[in-house]
């Protein structure tokens, strides 16, 4: 990924030496460019749950560059095609934030599933999944049961298994 004073820098350059009327699409593309190697840095994805942290960080980022190129876009007063790349590359720096802002958080106090199999923070008391299947008539079908000394994070496991069998009966359904 690049920094932000080398993207200013080529943004400059770019919309300077583009042909009349391509150089905010060529800014444009620029930041898009740049937005996906920031994302894949901080292994942001789109079907990917964030924590805080990490969409804290990409938003900081985005709105250090937002700031600088506000600061290019008022001092380029005799150079038009500049103002405008940079004004609509503020507004997809804007955009970015605000969808990154409505992305779902990945609980504070939970461990994301892994390939392993159940991850716990405290390694004393290991969560322990049980799984049964069954199957009738040709439909199979299975419990995972999950033995918690906390009750509220074992509703919490059954109302995400819940929305997950929900959504792949929708899926195999459409």
């Amino acid at each position: 990924m690049i920094g932000s004073k080398v993207f200013l820098d080529d943004l400059r350059l770019t919309v300077a030496d583009a042909p009349r009327g391509d150089g905010t699409s060529l800014a444009l593309n620029m930041f898009r460019s740049y937005k996906r190697d920031l994302y894949l840095k901080f292994d942001v994805r789109p079907s990917n749950l964030l924590k805080r942290a990490v969409k804290s960080q990409v938003s900081d980022v985005l709105a250090e560059l937002r700031l600088e190129i506000l600061h290019v876009e008022s001092a380029a007063c005799e150079q038009p095609s500049l103002r405008a790349a940079c004004w609509v590359v503020r507004q997809e720096i804007e955009m970015a934030r605000r969808a990154l802002a409505l992305r779902r958080e990945l609980p504070e106090d939970e461990v994301p599933v892994t390939r392993a199999g159940l991850a716990r923070q405290d390694d004393k008391a290991p969560a322990m999944a049980f799984a049964n299947r069954h199957e009738s008539k040709g439909v199979a079908s299975g419990v995972v049961t999950f033995v918690c000394d906390d009750p509220w994070r074992h509703r919490r496991c059954i109302l995400q298994s819940v929305e997950a069998i929900s959504r792949s009966r929708r899926l195999l359904v459409d």
